[in-house]
């Protein structure tokens, strides 16, 4: 590629290689801090497209990653600012969710179950996206949609919205997104005791691009298999893979995951009656949680498990 004296060829090459293939086999932060040299090729070539799509991926991939909340802020509303400005706005409807999601875990909105915001409505958008047969923004949509929700303990909606999407993932192939629906589907199933054959489908194809990139999905399967272990009454696999999601989402910088394998780790313990063991993991999932810049997760957990967090006596 950088033997190539056609630079507006590279553009294209390198996105595609960047954002399409290096994000199943090599860590996914990489593929983002590489999109921020794709903008600028973009620019400079004057391939406004590609240009956007970089600016997309570096929003909507760092999100994925696990990217401090802060950071993602300040990140997307500039990046929104410029793709509005370029005119692309099938990158534009692609980033959008992704922004508005940052603002819920920001606690900058009334439901943070909900894609709603001052400049944004998921229903709206949407509506917008199918009349316009836009399928892979619709599919990032319900992907985000997905992610909210069960992050903040609306299981049913979290499957709802996974399910809608299903028909849209013909517009995302090829991309990280299937990822998170195959994650976060099979986690809304498990808790809401749903069908388990999906489940069980959708860790295989986990599995598979596992044993492409480890440092990506070691921690997505461990915690789907630590909630399929905990349905299925098998509690010392339970208790593994939950330690083994915490431990591969620190080690691999996904803050936001491994606050949520802390918390459903507690939530485990909990329904056993291991106040202490569980107590000692919601602490790590508040750390997590707060570290990413997370506010208005911090705050459902301290609502919901605050006295589980206060307690000093002995089980």
């Amino acid at each position: 590629l950088d033997r190539t004296q056609d630079r507006t060829t590279l553009v294209k090459t390198r996105h595609i290689v960047h954002a399409h293939i290096n994000p199943f086999v090599e860590p996914l932060g990489e593929a983002v801090e590489r999109e921020r040299g794709v903008f600028q090729l973009g620019m400079d070539t004057g391939d406004l497209e590609y240009a956007a799509w970089a600016l997309h991926i570096m929003v909507g991939y760092g999100f994925y990653a696990g990217r401090r909340l802060e950071e993602l802020s300040e990140l997307g509303t500039q990046n929104v600012e410029l793709i509005q400005r370029s005119g692309q706005l099938p990158a534009l409807g692609c980033t959008t969710p992704f922004v508005q999601a940052v603002a819920n875990f920001f606690d900058e909105v009334e439901d943070p179950t909900r894609l709603r915001g001052p400049r944004y409505d998921e229903d709206t958008h949407r509506a917008e996206l199918v009349s316009v047969g836009f399928r892979g923004a619709a599919y990032i949509l319900t992907v985000m949609q997905t992610f909210v929700r069960f992050v903040f303990r609306d299981v049913e909606g979290a499957l709802d919205a996974a399910d809608a999407g299903a028909e849209f993932a013909d517009g995302a192939v090829a991309s990280f997104h299937p990822v998170w629906w195959h994650q976060y589907r099979s986690l809304a199933a498990l808790a809401a005791g749903g069908d388990l054959d999906p489940v069980r489908e959708s860790l295989e194809q986990l599995r598979k691009w596992c044993g492409f990139s480890e440092k990506n999905h070691r921690h997505r399967v461990a915690l789907v298999e630590a909630e399929l272990a905990r349905v299925e009454g098998r509690d010392g696999d339970a208790v593994s893979r939950y330690d083994e999601a915490v431990a591969a989402a620190r080690e691999n910088g996904f803050l936001h995951e491994e606050g949520l394998a802390n918390e459903l780790a507690a939530r485990y313990y909990l329904a056993k009656g291991g106040a202490t063991a569980a107590r000692a993991y919601l602490r790590e999932a508040r750390d997590a949680y707060e570290e990413w810049g997370a506010r208005a997760k911090v705050s459902q957990l301290d609502r919901e498990l605050g006295h589980v967090l206060a307690r000093s006596r002995r089980d």
